[in-house]
């Protein structure tokens, strides 16, 4: 088991960006008054403005303040969670809004951590990589975007008919919401609405074809 007790193994471990040394020790950097995780993605400072702390208490006695990026401040297991989670979200919107997804490189910056450490800690969260994780949201929008429109169109299908057979019970006229008085007489109102959905149907592009999703090649495995 490595040991970071000294500060020339703990210099060696912060050059590595080494995931072992997360939660043993904290470094400072003095010109700018933070103090980060050894595995933070920040540029890393000039060995003679760095200073050594074993914890984030102790840093904070030093009068260092957290990293807003690799956030020491915060467990070791919550953190993770917490920057997986946000990581998570930002591929769900960027899919939902671009039909591409992020780059690993810009989500790991994101998360102030490097590729390798990012990649490692969303797999150990989510237990998939970034890649098919992505690769599954894409599935599950496909599926979503096929399914919807049929559901609306037989849920308000069924919400219609049911408020004809309500209104029919009562009257001999039903008007369905939407049709004149005229248009109520005119057939069968669900055979009319049956008819017009299906006019509907073969004149909409399909769904699948408007949604084209990407995804990035700098995913990774």
């Amino acid at each position: 088991m490595a040991s970071y007790l000294t500060e020339s193994s703990r210099w060696v471990a912060l050059e590595a960006h080494d995931p072992l040394a997360d939660g043993n020790f904290v470094y400072c950097v003095k010109t700018t008054g933070i103090y980060c995780r050894p595995t933070c993605g920040a540029r890393l400072a000039r060995r003679a403005n760095v200073v050594f702390q074993d914890d984030a208490s102790a840093a904070q006695e030093a009068g260092f303040r957290a990293c807003k990026r690799c956030k020491p401040d915060l467990d070791k297991d919550d953190s993770q969670a917490t920057l997986v989670a946000r990581a998570r979200h930002t591929i769900e919107k960027t899919q939902a809004e671009t039909g591409s997804i992020p780059s690993i490189a810009d989500l790991a910056e994101a998360a102030g951590l490097t590729k390798s450490h990012f990649h490692r800690i969303f797999k150990k969260i989510t237990g998939v990589t970034p890649r098919v994780y992505a690769q599954g949201l894409r599935t599950r929008i496909e599926i979503r975007v096929n399914r919807i429109p049929t559901g609306l169109r037989k849920a308000k299908m069924g919400d219609l008919l049911l408020k004809y057979n309500e209104a029919k019970s009562n009257s001999s006229n039903a008007i369905l919401p939407g049709m004149t008085a005229r248009g109520a007489n005119i057939g069968s109102p669900s055979r009319n609405l049956l008819q017009e959905n299906q006019r509907n149907a073969r004149n909409s592009p399909s769904p699948m074809r408007q949604l084209s999703p990407k995804l990035s090649s700098t995913l990774g495995d």
